[in-house]
């Protein structure tokens, strides 16, 4: 499974944070959803917690069944919009793509 995680912090210079919310979710997401092969996708807020310093306020996890599976989502037209419309959110952005593997409790 490959699991690619991308941590973020809307660009506000260009639009406040609730205008970039809204595309976010209203837009962003159901771009990212018509990629093939996407499995999985989750997203979130960090939390502070302590004297923890959370550098970025967003994490989004995607899930793909194979290297193969995301290659061919990352090269679609709808995939490389997504990620177009990523850099213009949050140019910023780091994104790290894991061979994972789901462990029992």
């Amino acid at each position: 499974m490959i699991q690619v995680v991308s941590v973020f912090n809307f660009d506000t210079a260009k639009r406040s944070l609730e205008e970039w919310e809204r595309y976010y979710t209203g837009e962003y997401v159901h771009a990212l959803r018509k990629a093939p092969g996407l499995a999985r996708y989750i997203v979130g807020k960090t939390m502070k917690m302590g004297h923890a310093d959370t550098a970025y306020s967003r994490v989004a996890t995607l899930f793909y069944e194979d290297l193969a599976a995301f290659q061919r989502a990352s090269s679609s037209p709808e995939g490389r919009e997504a990620g177009r419309m990523m850099r213009e959110m949050a140019p910023d952005s780091k994104l790290y793509v894991v061979a994972a593997e789901e462990v029992e409790p």
